[in-house]
């Protein structure tokens, strides 16, 4: 039975969980602040990289609202939203979407953050973070997260995002 959310577009239906993550961790995180017990800040940490992923690849669909399963991409877009590498999906977004993420974050953070720098800091610094976090009961020591740095990063591109899809 198709529900109203499988008439949305891939894009959309992800744009729409990434911003429910994201808000997840920031209800876990003021938990956090309330209880002064950080037991949950893994719980902070997955839910922002799992958002900024879905986002990322939300983005690089941004134009493309025939898709709505992943049956209907081709072999080599079904590689890139498998892969969690977020580098990897920063390239494939609009050059305008990076320029205005770029020019955001630079005012924000008051340094020159062009769209290579961060490339570059998502590559060095994220490099599959997520799925490093995702499985630090292994054993894993877990990537270290700049958590504002990735709150910015989440709400330029969303903004960044909006703008293009209402031009």
């Amino acid at each position: 039975m198709k529900t109203d959310d499988d008439k949305k577009s891939l894009a959309l239906r992800a744009f729409n969980d990434a911003k429910k993550y994201f808000e997840s961790a920031l209800i876990l995180e003021d938990h956090i602040s309330k209880a002064g017990n950080a037991n949950v800040a893994p719980g902070v940490v997955l839910c922002l990289l799992f958002a900024l992923e879905l986002l990322l690849k939300a983005i690089v669909l941004i134009d493309r609202d025939e898709i709505y399963a992943t049956s209907d991409l081709d072999r080599d877009e079904k590689k890139l939203l498998d892969d969690h590498e977020f580098s990897k999906l920063f390239d494939r977004i609009p050059g305008s979407i990076k320029d205005a993420v770029s020019l955001r974050l630079s005012s924000e953070f008051g340094s020159g953050l062009d769209k290579v720098e961060l490339r570059r800091r998502l590559k060095k610094e994220y490099k599959a973070a997520f799925v490093k976090w995702r499985y630090i009961h292994e054993g894993g020591d877990g990537a270290k997260i700049d958590i504002s740095f990735v709150k910015q990063l989440f709400r330029a591109l969303v903004d960044s995002a909006v703008s293009f899809k209402s031009a």
